[in-house]
């Protein structure tokens, strides 16, 4: 992974505002921008091609409609309190995503630097 895109770097939001579209998408990593309203606005081509989500998420629901996994307790507690207040940073492991259930995913999530919503970064390991 590039090192300028360590998950543990606290100015990573910094450094994503800055980027393109092409930017993200050239990213290793899966990249969704989330709004505080938990919608999709953006979701990287890697993102797509490693999860082997097809349909089109942008504008939908991460929690309701695109991650449903991830809309339990205590994460979805954690997650919607800190995207609201705007200082959302979180690392967590899951196992699993739509192409492969046993794969283990490295996740970030961290506001974004307007802190008008979050950053996912999915590192599949």
């Amino acid at each position: 992974m590039d090192p300028a895109f360590d998950f543990s770097d606290p100015a990573l939001a910094y450094k994503l505002l800055g980027m393109s579209e092409a930017g993200l998408n050239a990213l290793p990593f899966g990249v969704v921008r989330l709004s505080k309203e938990d919608l999709v606005t953006f979701f990287s081509d890697v993102e797509r091609n490693q999860s082997g989500y097809r349909n089109d998420p942008v504008g939908q629901h991460w929690l309701e409609t695109v991650a449903p996994c991830m809309n339990t307790s205590p994460f979805k507690d954690v997650f919607v309190k800190s995207i609201e207040a705007g200082n959302l940073d979180m690392s967590v492991e899951v196992t699993g995503d739509y192409r492969d259930p046993d794969r283990v995913i490295q996740i970030r999530l961290v506001s974004t630097a307007e802190k008008d919503g979050a950053w996912m970064l999915l590192n599949r390991l």
